[in-house]
């Protein structure tokens, strides 16, 4: 699977952003290229997530689920 391929689902308990920040750090730094060549990425709104994923996935677009607005 390439990286124009990858889908990651993280689930964890904690919603905060050092949370979110720390899964977002472990997958970039395992999938080589991912936090330069990231085209979008889906959230349900949840801000602390949108932000970590915004700061680790420099090139990326956020868009939120149609079905959490």
């Amino acid at each position: 699977m390439g990286i124009d391929q990858a889908l990651f689902l993280l689930l964890h308990h904690s919603k905060s952003k050092q949370t979110y920040k720390k899964i977002v750090d472990e997958v970039t730094a395992a999938t080589k290229g991912l936090a330069q060549n990231a085209k979008g990425f889906i959230t349900d709104g949840e801000v602390a997530l949108h932000e970590s994923l915004k700061e680790g996935l420099i090139t990326a677009r956020g868009l939120r689920c149609f079905a959490h607005f």
